[in-house]
């Protein structure tokens, strides 16, 4: 009988091998064509993917050196924006007053994709980006949401389960990190 540690890292193995190179590499193109055109990337999640994308900011700054935000390191404004708009309008209205543009894009982060009764903040700014012809990137469970049917390209990590999920997209991540800077 096996432990749950090794149940735990049979199953991400097994996930891990279902998930698309193919995705992922087309991640890094259009990460590379927004840094060659001097565009800007917005991570955006909500709970534990909030604290993935704060980690994708400082990656593609740091490492990437690439202009790179996430709308909910600003607690300040993040909190001012929910209680005087909303929580579905955060994402938007930051987005909005950045200016979001056709050289950005927008690399959102979630469990289940958001829909109109989950993440719906997610939804606006993904359709924000759609008008204003910014790239949109994705990392989504197996749930797939707005992110599945409007981020192009998306990398579809085939579970429902959160903590998988979760952890499997910090290790996408790194993988799209470490590719986009070796990149000539």
């Amino acid at each position: 009988m096996n432990t749950y540690a090794e149940d735990y890292l049979n199953f991400t193995h097994s996930v891990l091998s279902q998930v698309s190179a193919a995705a992922l590499e087309s991640v890094v193109d259009v990460l590379e064509r927004v840094r060659s055109g001097r565009g800007r990337v917005f991570c955006i999640g909500v709970g534990g993917s909030a604290a993935t994308a704060s980690h994708l900011v400082n990656d593609l700054r740091k490492i990437c050196e690439m202009d790179a935000y996430a709308p909910t390191d600003n607690v300040a404004e993040l909190t001012a924006r929910t209680n005087d708009d909303g929580w579905d309008r955060v994402f938007v209205d930051y987005l909005t007053v950045s200016g979001l543009n056709d050289r950005d894009a927008i690399f959102a982060l979630s469990v289940g994709g958001g829909s109109t009764s989950a993440s719906e903040n997610i939804c606006h700014a993904i359709q924000l980006a759609l008008d204003r012809e910014a790239y949109v990137l994705g990392i989504v469970g197996s749930n797939g949401g707005a992110i599945a049917q409007h981020a192009n390209p998306h990398i579809m990590i085939p579970t429902y389960s959160t903590p998988h999920v979760e952890g499997i997209t910090s290790v996408l991540c790194h993988l799209i990190i470490s590719d986009l800077y070796w990149r000539p």
